[in-house]
């Protein structure tokens, strides 16, 4: 990730959180899915042929 665009990397993860804030702790199933929906894009994010997020 280049440092230029690492603000935009952040932006997205803190939109990311904060969209799933009122999450209820006890759903198992969606909190295992974001986890591995995050695995996922974080995979994909750390690809050398992404520069930046909008």
């Amino acid at each position: 990730m280049p440092p230029d665009t690492r603000a935009n990397f952040l932006a997205f993860a803190q939109r990311e959180f904060r969209e799933h804030r009122a999450l209820d702790k006890k759903d198992f199933a969606a909190i295992e899915y974001l986890l591995r929906k995050g695995e996922r894009q974080l995979d994909i994010y750390q690809s050398p042929g992404i520069k930046n997020l909008r």
